[in-house]
């Protein structure tokens, strides 16, 4: 009975192995890089809970993705693929996607053979629930692929393939219990080795970091690669000049990196920890801890919002000086003249009035459209902490002068003035005509710049009242979102998933149909509406994603739905929707295909 409640109290504590992990603990000595998946048995189930899996699963996005990609087989001048090659490929792939697998590469004592890097690398597919499908393939490409090129060698006591001649590049595949294992430039055959041995590795580094599910994992030893990089170089005075760079980047001084990625909920979390050979230096050190209380600044109806703290003046020394020493000197006289050039325009010194000024904590926030009477259109809003507010300001109006004797028209300067500050305005023709009017303020010793008038004004006013009661910091989605917070970061950025990515879709409602016209004239018909996403949001609560330092290194931790993130690349939220349609829509396709052919 005591045994019983002893177990009842550890088991819950004791950590669940993923399989991708499971993988990692046979990697062979001294990886130099690893990545794994858990494979899509075990990481569909909470994929196909979270936003992007319901949002790839619903048949109108389904279908209007299909449109798209039969549209664009179109434009690009081909026909449909011939179904069986199609169905195929695919089923290849997803046999093998189905499967736990993990590449990695490893360090020699020294090069062998004709490869001029002492590197192995190593696949492994765990095929212990598909084995059969495995075998199948691996059958079929040793009798259509190797054919009378494959020999049968032995690896460390078990008997796999290789080929007949590796012309220098030793290489082997085969079984190793249930895992499929591939080698290539590996004559001791390590990884077979590791997989046999009843021992496990454990990555520290990764260990250090939470688990959810594993559906990718990643670790690279920065130290080895960075050590090859600069070994390789054959040049002399390219490899200093390269030392002299990772030295004073602060590069060398990163050991490790590994990441996490799984799923929690409606959420993609990722996880990462860059561990350090000591205290922060170069670009690292000019990273300055940063305080949630900045947000107070920050209104309550933002959706995203941003704080770091970069020490810039440092940034332009320490690249300058390193510039110096890689050109013995000649930087220093380039960037002088520059600097002479533009203090002969603008009549300011510009490293004492622009680069030095930047002296604090850096804000980003947005507001959605519609949620501030008073600045309907809402925006993005950027706000600089400045050493010297009245020779920042002096070089935005000498700047504005001169922009507006070269613009021809296209651009005009003026000035608002509201609750006695002065708000000066951008009018560009392009922004203007989409009702954008870049206008920005100084606020103590802030700079304040929007998108939108009177967003800039508002923006403003809150900045000068810091009053948490009408700031994000008083919100019920922010209080739940930092719960977790830890005291002291690097970098904060809060995002209302749910509201952001409404504003998305509204936006592009609006422009699509042009769009689609546009492309209609063209030849190429896409659907004229996009598809609703807003009941797959129901659940989507606002989150907090940071960046701390701590045990040795930097943590970094996401959570959000994925699209966010595509989002800040552009077309990214397309793309998320459509290729997890593609790869997952294999018998649709086929069927459509079967049919265009009869």
């Amino acid at each position: 009975m005591v045994c019983v409640l002893i177990l009842a109290v550890c088991l819950p504590a004791m950590a669940v192995q993923s399989p991708a992990e499971k993988l990692i603990s046979k990697v062979p000595g001294n990886p130099v890089a690893v990545m794994a998946t858990s494979g899509l048995a075990q990481v569909k189930p909470a994929f196909d809970k979270t936003f992007l899996g319901r949002v790839t699963a619903d048949n109108n996005v389904r279908k209007f993705a299909l449109d798209i990609f039969n549209q664009g087989l179109k434009l690009a001048g081909g026909d449909v693929p011939d179904a069986n090659m199609v169905k195929e490929i695919r089923g290849i792939v997803t046999d093998v996607a189905q499967c736990p697998l993990l590449v990695g590469v490893g360090q020699l004592a020294e090069a062998s053979g004709v490869v001029p890097v002492p590197l192995y690398g190593y696949l492994y597919i765990d095929a212990s629930q598909n084995k059969d499908k495995i075998q199948a393939l691996l059958t079929r490409f040793n009798e259509e692929v190797a054919g009378d090129k494959l020999a049968e060698i032995e690896v460390q006591g078990v008997k796999l393939f290789g080929p007949e001649d590796d012309q220098g590049v030793p290489g082997y595949w085969g079984w190793v219990g249930d895992i499929l294992v591939l080698g290539v430039n590996d004559a001791e055959g390590l990884a077979v080795k590791a997989l046999k041995s009843d021992t496990s590795v454990s990555i520290e580094s990764l260990a250090k970091l939470p688990i959810h599910g594993d559906a990718f994992l990643e670790y690279v030893d920065y130290q080895k690669v960075l050590s090859l990089v600069t070994t390789l170089q054959q040049d002399e005075d390219a490899k200093k000049m390269m030392t002299t760079l990772f030295t004073r980047l602060g590069v060398t001084n990163i050991k490790t990196v590994a990441i996490r990625c799984g799923f929690d909920g409606a959420n993609m979390v990722l996880d990462s920890f860059v561990g350090l050979a000591g205290p922060r230096s170069g670009i690292q050190a000019l990273v300055k801890p940063v305080s949630s209380d900045l947000l107070s600044m920050v209104p309550d109806k933002a959706m995203t919002a941003s704080v770091s703290s970069f020490d810039v003046p440092g940034l332009y020394d320490l690249a300058v000086k390193t510039a110096d020493e890689l050109t013995q000197g000649q930087a220093t006289q380039m960037v002088d003249m520059g600097v002479g050039m533009v203090m002969a325009q603008f009549g300011v010194d510009v490293r004492e009035a622009i680069i030095k000024n930047l002296d604090g904590p850096m804000l980003g926030y947005a507001v959605p459209q519609g949620v501030i009477p008073e600045a309907m259109n809402g925006g993005p809003v950027g706000i600089l902490t400045l050493k010297d507010p009245e020779a920042f300001a002096k070089v935005l109006l000498t700047a504005e002068q001169l922009g507006t004797s070269l613009a021809q028209g296209q651009f005009q300067a003026g000035t608002q003035e509201n609750e006695g500050r002065t708000l000066h305005t951008w009018a560009v023709g392009p922004l203007a005509m989409m009702q954008m009017v870049p206008t920005w303020t100084v606020v103590d010793n802030h700079f304040v710049i929007s998108t939108d008038t009177s967003l800039c004004a508002l923006a403003a006013k809150q900045v000068a009242s810091r009053n948490k009661v009408t700031s994000l910091l008083n919100t019920d989605g922010f209080k739940k979102a930092s719960a977790n917070l830890p005291q002291s970061v690097l970098s904060l950025s809060y995002v209302d998933t749910r509201n952001q990515i409404k504003q998305v879709m509204s936006s592009l409602q609006r422009i699509w149909p042009m769009g689609a016209m546009l492309a209609g004239a063209q030849g190429v018909q896409l659907p004229m509406m996009l598809p609703s996403v807003d009941h797959l949001m129901t659940d989507l609560v606002p989150v907090c994603n940071y960046s701390n330092e701590k045990d040795g290194g930097i943590y970094g931790h996401y959570q959000g739905t994925g699209v966010e993130l595509a989002l800040g690349v552009g077309v990214g939220a397309g793309m998320g929707v459509a290729m997890p349609f593609i790869t997952k829509q294999r018998s649709q396709t086929s069927e459509a295909a079967s049919s265009s052919e009869q």
